[in-house]
């Protein structure tokens, strides 16, 4: 079993980064700590570009008339309730 590319980047800038704090909580090695803080918007770009280009959406298709939300948010529930406190004002 070959490991996906978005996990081998969210696991490696996350080390990266508990690393960084663990560094930057005790004082250690302060030239450590200014090189990850500096780089890490770089590793977060670099992350979120691996996740977007290699990771696979596994969640269920939006059907015609559905509008993007959550999936644990009962959409049709909420829509009716909405629409109650609308016409009661």
């Amino acid at each position: 079993m070959r490991m996906k590319h978005e996990y081998i980047a969210i696991g490696l800038v996350s080390l990266i980064l508990l690393f960084y704090t663990v560094l930057a909580v005790f004082g250690l090695f302060p030239g450590m700590v200014i090189l990850i803080f500096s780089l890490s918007p770089v590793l977060l770009i670099w992350m979120v570009w691996v996740v977007l280009k290699h990771g696979t959406y596994t969640g269920p298709e939006l059907q015609a008339g559905e509008e993007f939300g959550y999936a644990d948010w009962d959409h049709q529930e909420k829509s009716d309730a909405y629409r109650e406190n609308m016409i009661e004002e």
